[in-house]
């Protein structure tokens, strides 16, 4: 936190939470204590404020004239633990607590954060992992290779997107990236995690091969371009909110399908015309 005459630092607890805000010299400014769904204990000496600052409840903006949390596409009350808007994303009908157009982190702030008002974190993360890997699995196979290596290229895959992850919530803890990229900023995150674990396995399953490789050569960026494409159209979740779930997974196999027809037997056939044009 800068303003005109001072450098503050916020202190965070593992959900992002503000528990302290410090200043240059250590000295504590701001002290905060939360209930389990982020509301302030009124107690003497839990929460303490000697400076303004509108960031708290995992880190996100609290609007004091409402007395709620801004999550974007909702307002969330923490007195109530609920939503005071309808979710417009519907759910998963295998997982009941999802239903509930109210719920917060479907009763389970301990574990969860909602930073959009509209997708768990924690479900974001494992589902799109577990498409990043499957996906990157499949394309490593239809490219000829054996299953093992196939596996291998997938577990790539979700480690770039953990690491893709990583470097979006860097960004994103300043909250100036949070408020500008107000609903869209998990699905950004999925994107930006699911391509790059992409961009990793094409990589990998490259400079496996045998023999020099260069990265110039047009298969290669043709298949690393498509990768990221790909990648970041699954993490993206064409269908997302939308059941039955089968109908999210035919709309992603469709887009990998069509997208490695196109390399097999476009590709090819550019490549062909652009070595006769210049004979």
């Amino acid at each position: 936190m800068i303003n005109a005459t001072m450098v503050n630092f916020y202190l965070n607890d593992r959900l992002g939470s503000v528990r302290q805000i410090i200043d240059t010299s250590g000295n504590v400014k701001n002290r905060y204590t939360y209930r389990p769904f982020g509301e302030t204990y009124d107690d003497e000496g839990e929460v303490e404020e000697t400076i303004t600052n509108p960031f708290m409840f995992t880190g996100q903006y609290f609007d004091s004239e409402i007395d709620e949390y801004y999550l974007r596409a909702r307002q969330y009350d923490p007195h109530i633990g609920r939503f005071t808007s309808r979710d417009s994303v519907f759910g998963k009908f295998k997982e009941p607590m999802t239903l509930h157009r109210y719920l917060y982190c479907i009763n389970d702030p301990v574990n969860n954060t909602d930073l959009s008002g509209e997708s768990m974190l924690v479900d974001v993360t494992k589902s799109t992992a577990l498409r990043t890997f499957v996906f990157n699995s499949l394309i490593s196979r239809l490219r000829g290779n054996d299953w093992r290596t196939s596996l291998i290229h997938g577990g790539l895959g979700v480690v770039g997107y953990g690491a893709g992850q990583m470097i979006f919530a860097s960004l994103s803890s300043a909250h100036i990236w949070a408020q500008a990229l107000g609903p869209y900023s998990v699905r950004i995150a999925k994107m930006i995690g699911s391509a790059s674990g992409g961009g990793m396995a094409t990589i990998a399953k490259y400079y496996g091969q045998p023999g020099e490789q260069d990265w110039k050569d047009t298969q290669f960026l043709a298949d690393l371009v498509g990768s990221l494409v790909l990648n970041a159209v699954i993490g993206a979740g064409p269908g997302e909110g939308i059941n039955p779930q089968w109908f999210n997974d035919v709309v992603d196999f469709s887009t990998f399908v069509s997208w490695n027809w196109f390399v097999d037997n476009v590709i090819p056939k550019l490549e062909e015309w652009t070595k006769e044009k210049k004979d």
